[in-house]
């Protein structure tokens, strides 16, 4: 540590790591660093599935197309209440068996 601003900035740092109340404000920046990172994560999960959820509805309503199935109201609707598994399911069963099954 020949270098006098390593120097003092190590001092420096050495006075503050030991002000119990500075050591609290890192914790709790720390702590409020890791929230928004779980919750930006958590946004991006949702947005994916949604993303994936109107992907496989576009699909399904493109393969009804396709083999000239005309879903009624009650099928339509009931595409917005199924979860990413469902509607693969429904899709694959689709394209399988060209019927709304």
């Amino acid at each position: 540590m020949s270098n006098p601003a390593i120097q003092q900035a190590h001092d420096v740092l050495e006075e503050l790591s030991a002000d119990p109340q500075v050591r609290l404000l890192v914790q709790h920046r720390e702590q409020s660093q890791q929230a928004y990172r779980l919750a930006m994560s958590a946004a991006l999960d949702e947005g994916d599935e949604r993303g994936h959820r109107r992907g496989l509805r576009t699909a399904i309503l493109d393969l009804c197309e396709a083999y000239e199935i005309t879903p009624t109201a009650e099928q339509r609707a009931a595409l917005d209440d199924l979860d990413i598994h469902e509607l693969d399911a429904l899709r694959l069963r689709l394209k399988q068996d060209r019927r709304w099954v």
